[in-house]
This record gives C-alpha cells, structure tokens and sequence, in this order.
C-alpha cells in the first residue's frame, strides 16, 4: 500500500502510547481557554480569527483560533478526544517536531479557507470551532496511516480508512444545517494532502544516492 505496508489485522488504539508532549499541550491549552473563557475574556479577542484580525495585523490568529472551542460543549469534548487519541498516535509515528508542524499547517491553510469563504456565506465572524479541522485532519492521516488495519464495529469489522471516512460523512450530516460549520472540513482535505506531500519528500530521499566519506585529519577521502 502506498503510505502503510504492515499486514492486516485488528487493531486497538488503546495500545497505542498516550501523553505525547505536544499532543497533550494542544490538548491542556484547548481545555483551558474553554474552562476559563470567562476570565479570559480580555485574551480571546486577540487569538480570534477574522478578516479584520488579519489586516490589524494579527497575524498569529491563523493558528491561535484553533485553541478556542466551540459553544457546543458535547462537540468540543468529541472533538478534544479525537485529537488527543489520534493526535497520540500519530505524533508517535512522526515525531514531536514533525507534528507541530502539522497542526501548525492545517492550522493555517484552515484559516485561510475561512476568511475566503466566508463572505459568501454572509458572515466575517470569528471561527469557533478551530478544533474541528484539526480532528478532521487527523482522521484522515490516521485513517491512511493504518489503511491496512480493521476497526471494529456492531456486526463485524470495517477498514480503517473506510471506518474513518465515515465518521467524517456522519459529521458532515450532523452539521448541514449550518452550512458555515461545512468549511471546517476544509482540515480533512488539508490533511489528505499533506500525507501526499510527505510521502514524495520521503520517495525524492530515498532516490537520492548518499555520497559516504571519511575523515582522515583534515582531508575527506570518497569511499565510493
């Protein structure tokens, strides 16, 4: 397969290693603003997203909108989950560095969908719901990472990817009616190509011929 190679075979998330560093700093800080929304009311303003924002000058609110929760406390929760559980895995699998900038990118890319396409929805608010296009994002790395492996379900199993295509569909569904909340699965495409993208970096690397040398004093000897 094209971005996992290990054979198929049920898995379990719960197997995987929790309490990454910087998935669990996303995670702390999202709860946090969320917890605290009252006496951060002064804060929040300057880490929303909105047109405005941008030409201000604040820059820095394309990736800190995502720390601001929606209303919704049941969507907020689901979504922090989501995150935290495959956020774990997947910073697992990268690295901490390597998956700051993932979030850091969809973040962004995230954002900036939104200030285009909001206006023809008839809306320059902010976005309070940041979250959601990282979780989607995620879902769909996870689901590609371990596209070999099957998710349990009532009645059986399902492949992963397809598993988590279709939480996304459920998702879409549950918010059509309110086409705005659409753009936040902006993240889901942005992850999609992200992967792409590192998979050719990774394929370019691995075509690139290594010139070995060693050192003797100050010289360098070509040992090929």
């Amino acid at each position: 397969m094209m971005y996992n190679t290990i054979e198929v075979k049920v898995t379990d998330i719960r197997k995987a290693k929790l309490f990454k560093p910087v998935t669990t700093c996303y995670v702390i800080m999202c709860i946090l603003f969320m917890a605290f929304s009252g006496q951060l009311k002064d804060v929040i303003p300057y880490m929303l997203l909105s047109t405005d924002s941008i030409l201000s000058g604040k820059i820095w609110t394309l990736f800190t909108y995502t720390f601001v929760g929606g209303c919704c406390i049941l969507q907020f929760v689901l979504s922090t989950i989501v995150i935290f559980l495959l956020g774990s895995y997947i910073e697992g699998q990268w690295k901490s560095l390597p998956f700051l900038l993932f979030i850091f990118t969809i973040s962004v890319l995230s954002g900036i969908v939104w200030i285009i396409l909001t206006p023809i929805f008839g809306k320059s608010g902010t976005p309070e719901f940041g979250t959601y296009c990282i979780g989607y994002a995620m879902m769909v790395v996870y689901g590609l990472m371990r596209r070999n492996l099957l998710a349990m379900i009532p009645g059986g199993t399902v492949n992963m990817l397809h598993f988590m295509l279709g939480l996304l569909a459920i998702s879409a569904l549950m918010t059509i009616s309110i086409p705005l909340y659409l753009i936040t699965f902006c993240g889901a495409g942005w992850g999609y190509l992200y992967l792409v993208m590192l998979k050719k970096i990774s394929v370019k690397r691995a075509s690139t011929p290594v010139i070995h040398t060693q050192s003797r004093g100050n010289k360098f000897v070509d040992l090929d």
